[in-house]
């Protein structure tokens, strides 16, 4: 996943940066992309084909403490099979949503 974030960040000339995030409390994103205006979008990366409301729980301290009035968007991709809101600004997106034909 990492091999292809990195391409796409790259194909942004320059646009967008690719950082990890992780804390001395063990809050850990796997991957966040900030655009050159400052908006920010988080990544995490699950195996499981089910998720909730606790997978997004660093996204979502991040949202209210870090990105604070910065625009954010957080996406949790899984082994799922349904998209969906799971709070604002916050997805739930199958990693067969990604995939193209």
């Amino acid at each position: 996943m990492f091999n292809e974030i990195a391409a796409q960040v790259d194909a942004g000339r320059g646009e967008y940066q690719l950082f990890h995030y992780r804390d001395r409390e063990k809050r850990e994103i796997d991957f966040l992309v900030e655009r050159e205006d400052q908006a920010l979008l988080g990544i995490e990366i699950k195996a499981g084909s089910a998720i909730g409301k606790n997978d997004f729980r660093h996204l979502r301290w991040f949202q209210d403490h870090i990105a604070k009035d910065r625009p954010f968007i957080g996406i949790v991709l899984y082994a799922g099979e349904q998209a969906g809101v799971m709070g604002e600004n916050l997805w739930a997106v199958p990693y067969s949503n990604l995939l193209l034909p």
